[in-house]
């Protein structure tokens, strides 16, 4: 038993020692497989850190890539800044060079100008000079031919028009000197030295700019023919239209002509007749009236009987801003065939068919008639209408040869009349405190101071 006891004993020792070997194993082993797994992670952060630095290193090298790249651009770029500056520089010593020249030639062209302005002043006086030589000789000879002189004008106060037989009125100036009266000077007969086969001209509108320089519509013909302010012809411009009416536009460098039957106006241009432009303004009738004011183009319609008001825009275009029709209440427009804005806005229309001149606002409202509905007493056939710098109203008479003259409010001031063998007035303008008719049956056009009136 005893011997069993140690056996058991002993046994027991070698299991407990044997069990601490097993825990001891069991520790170093859980360590060694810590210490694997720890080894383990290591390779791997190891193998991911080298991929990051391989994609790392691919980036730097394709941003060095980049950097090189635009180093280059870089470079071309100062290359092609500092020729840009050379050229600049050679500009800039070009433009000072030409400036100079510029400002010598500048100083030449205004010493010519004085130098030919003075030879224009010269040469003006001279014509002055000329004109006042050839109007004392005229004078002169018209005084040893008083029997045959002709186109005279006797200015006579509307009350004793009715009341002086012609006979005797024509004996009365030979007695009396013609104090005040509107003495025509006759101009240049209207003729083309351009149209070998020419038909008679037959005028009927008539505009004037500041340089003396007449246009005027040829509707035998088909053109505007220009003439300077001695009567000479300047350049005739065809058209494919008949013209009716002129009027200068645009600070007098163009001239707006409105066409028989046409619903469009031609624009010329002043210095030379050449066609610049068609304008539409929508009004095709056999007399389209018309006339201009800074920026507002009028046009009548003998059609519709209507006072078209246009704004003209800067490149030529019109807008129909107003319209003056026939109402009821209102003086009739039957014939309306002349026309005349002034600056007051207001709108002077000749009716052929009433014998009456109408003024009317922009607004449509009427303001006054002359003629048969008023006076009723004498033949009257109104054509051209216009007004002098004091807006006094002159007016055409062509059936009666006569010049009226009206105060801005249609109230009569004097009758110009003229002898029975003078031609009959259609259209009239003032430009330059002067006086401008046409005579369409002599196709030719006269001139007076307005001072005579």
């Amino acid at each position: 038993m005893a011997k069993k006891l140690r056996s058991i004993e002993l046994l027991q020792s070698e299991i407990k020692a044997t069990n601490n070997k097993l825990s001891k194993r069991e520790s170093e082993n859980r360590e060694m497989r810590i210490k694997y797994a720890e080894k383990t992670n290591v390779a791997q952060l190891t193998e991911k850190f080298n991929g990051q630095e391989n994609e790392m290193a691919k980036k730097l090298d394709d941003k060095d890539r980049s950097i090189e790249l635009l180093q280059s651009e870089i470079k071309a770029k100062n290359s092609k800044l500092t020729k840009l500056e050379s050229e600049n520089r050679e500009m800039r010593v070009k433009y000072a060079e030409n400036t100079s020249e510029v400002a010598k030639l500048t100083d030449k062209i205004k010493d010519k100008e004085n130098e030919m302005a003075k030879k224009l002043d010269d040469k003006d006086r001279s014509i002055e000079l000329l004109h006042s030589e050839i109007k004392a000789a005229h004078n002169k000879l018209k005084q040893q031919r008083l029997p045959q002189s002709s186109h005279t004008c006797i200015t006579v106060e509307e009350e004793n028009i009715s009341s002086i037989p012609r006979k005797k009125q024509k004996q009365s100036e030979s007695k009396k000197p013609k104090k005040g009266n509107l003495v025509m000077t006759k101009m240049e007969k209207v003729t083309s030295m351009e149209f070998h086969n020419e038909k008679s001209p037959k005028l009927l509108s008539l505009a004037v700019d500041e340089a003396d320089n007449m246009f005027t519509a040829d509707q035998a013909n088909k053109c505007i023919k220009c003439f300077d302010r001695n009567g000479e012809t300047k350049w005739v411009s065809p058209l494919d239209n008949t013209p009716y009416n002129v009027s200068l536009i645009n600070n007098e460098r163009y001239i707006a002509v409105t066409m028989v039957n046409s619903k469009s106006l031609d624009i010329l241009r002043t210095d030379d007749g050449i066609k610049v432009k068609d304008v539409e303004h929508g009004v095709a009738c056999p007399c389209p009236g018309l006339s201009v004011c800074d920026d507002t183009l009028v046009i009548c319609d003998c059609n519709t009987k209507n006072i078209y008001i246009h704004k003209i825009m800067p490149d030529y275009k019109l807008v129909r801003m107003h319209t003056i029709s026939l109402q009821q209440g209102k003086p009739p427009l039957t014939y309306p065939h002349y026309v005349h804005v002034i600056p007051s806005r207001k709108v002077l229309v000749s009716d052929y068919d009433t014998n009456t001149v109408q003024a009317f606002t922009f607004q449509d409202n009427h303001i006054f008639t002359y003629g048969m509905a008023v006076s009723g007493s004498e033949a009257f056939q109104p054509y051209g209408v216009c007004t002098d710098a004091e807006d006094n109203i002159l007016i055409a008479d062509h059936g009666g040869n006569k010049i009226i003259q009206l105060t801005p409010d249609g109230q009569l001031i004097k009758k110009h009349l003229f002898e029975e063998d003078s031609p009959a007035f259609y259209a009239l303008t003032v430009a330059k405190e002067r006086l401008y008719l046409i005579a369409t049956d002599e196709s030719c056009a006269f001139v007076a101071p307005l001072t005579a009136l």
